[in-house]
């Protein structure tokens, strides 16, 4: 019988995220500006401030500001770029009670002078919600102005978003955007709720869904009209729970009734399949998902097979030091990936203590691949003639830091691109060196007769 080795360790999958841990600035610099007399719109007043002492509904905003302008790889960001995305989010927004007889706004560039007003003017025509406003024009500022990869969670959302944008419970990403591209704060037949990606074995995966799915109706309730992370919450349901969900597929409409559950860590899968031909199954690179490789090559090596199928397929990333640490149980010394930052280039090399480095590698890739399996895919293929296998991978090229914010919200920022060893970038995907289909549900016989066959 073939000898199989498995262990599970609960930690997230960052999705299409490369991660670097890093401190955040213990301190948010003040950005003065000059502070225009009160004035009054319709029935509120308003008065402009900086960023100094802001009031509460407005300490996200100042905070976001800040961290991209230190942090960004593109930075400095534009101000007026950044505002004129945040001004035009109001635009969106819709009446929902009392109209405020006051508004303090915190500028955090002269630039956003502008947004206040429109602020003002919104809040005394609609009596919107302040701080949903705000987070809103945040949302909408991080993403219209610097792309997918960096962006904005309000404190409503958060604890119903994984680090990876996975929904608990359903375990699905999901994207609100218009034909333009700019993510909405409402959500519409012009800006449908369309679901990215589907967590394998999760629970939307097992009822049924399907990237590319467009959400219409949860529990019987239209979601046009609805928040984002409104309709975020009504979907995550607290993890428990049947939820009912309306989606378009094509032009089909179907209703799909999906168990609620806890979604499952990541795990390491290590089998010898075939004698000589190990199998190693990377489902992530979250935290402690090298210890658990290296716990499983060792015993794997102790059967000396003569290559290993490293398998990245549907691996969406995870942190850079996990990517690192893997890649160097297969690569002995030298350098696995060039970062390239405003302030400078760094390359990150290997451990020296591998495992595999003498054993011949083979490494299982799709469009579900990236990032920071995209490192390793590109490591073993640049540093150790690994041939990649499958079909092109997800090419993303960036790498991110998530940070905290006092107000409960989180920040994720590209700080860095990156290349592989030989100066190549992920931008398009990494194609394989051989293309073939491989399902999902093979086992991992099947899986090495296949990739075999291809090789030979």
């Amino acid at each position: 019988m073939p000898w199989m080795w498995r262990t599970v360790i609960v930690s997230l999958l960052t999705l299409a995220a490369c991660a670097v841990p890093q401190t955040p600035p213990t301190t948010i610099p003040a950005i003065t500006t000059p502070v225009p007399p009160a004035t009054t719109i319709a029935t509120t007043t308003l008065e402009i401030g900086d960023c100094t002492t802001p009031p509460v509904t407005f300490s996200g905003l100042c905070e976001v500001f800040a961290l991209l302008q230190e942090w960004h790889v593109d930075r400095p960001i534009d101000p007026a770029t950044l505002a004129a995305s945040a001004t035009e989010a109001l635009n969106d927004l819709t009446p929902a009670g009392a109209r405020p007889g006051y508004l303090q706004c915190a500028a955090p560039d002269p630039t956003f002078e502008g947004f206040c007003r429109s602020l003002a003017e919104v809040a005394a025509g609609t009596g919107a919600d302040i701080g949903e406003m705000v987070d809103t024009a945040v949302v909408r500022m991080v993403d219209a102005a610097l792309g997918p990869y960096s962006y904005y969670t309000p404190p409503g959302e958060v604890p119903h978003v994984r680090d990876d944008g996975v929904v608990t419970g359903v375990g699905v990403v999901l994207d609100a955007r218009d034909a333009a591209g700019s993510r909405c704060a409402r959500l519409s037949p012009a800006c449908p709720l369309t679901v990215l990606y589907v967590l394998e074995d999760g629970p939307g995966d097992v009822a049924g869904l399907l990237p590319g799915d467009v959400i219409t109706i949860i529990d019987g309730e239209s979601v046009d009209g609805e928040g984002f992370a409104a309709t975020t919450r009504h979907l995550a349901g607290e993890e428990r729970g049947r939820v009912r969900i309306t989606v378009v597929r094509d032009t089909t409409t179907l209703d799909i009734v999906v168990d609620r559950q806890p979604l499952t860590g990541a795990f390491v899968e290590v089998d010898l399949p075939r004698p000589g031909v190990g199998y190693l199954r990377v489902p992530s690179f979250s935290e402690g998902i090298a210890e658990l490789v290296h716990e499983g090559l060792d015993a794997l090596m102790e059967l000396s097979p003569e290559v290993i199928v490293v398998d990245l397929r549907d691996n969406a990333g995870g942190l850079i030091a996990s990517a690192v640490a893997v890649a160097s149980e297969f690569i002995g010394e030298g350098p696995i990936v060039h970062l390239n930052a405003p302030d400078g280039s760094h390359t990150e090399t290997a451990s020296g203590d591998g495992l595999a480095v003498l054993t011949d590698v083979v490494v299982l890739v799709n469009s579900g691949t990236a990032s920071a399996a995209e490192v390793v895919a590109g490591a073993l293929r640049d540093r150790r003639s690994a041939l990649l296998v499958g079909t092109n991978t997800f090419g993303k090229d960036v790498v991110q830091i998530p940070f905290e914010l006092r107000n409960g919200g989180q920040l994720h920022v590209v700080v860095a691109t990156w290349t592989t060893p030989d100066g190549h970038t992920a931008v398009g995907g990494l194609s394989p060196d051989v293309e073939i289909e491989l399902e999902m549900d093979l086992i991992y016989t099947e899986i090495v007769d296949v990739v075999i066959e291809a090789t030979n």
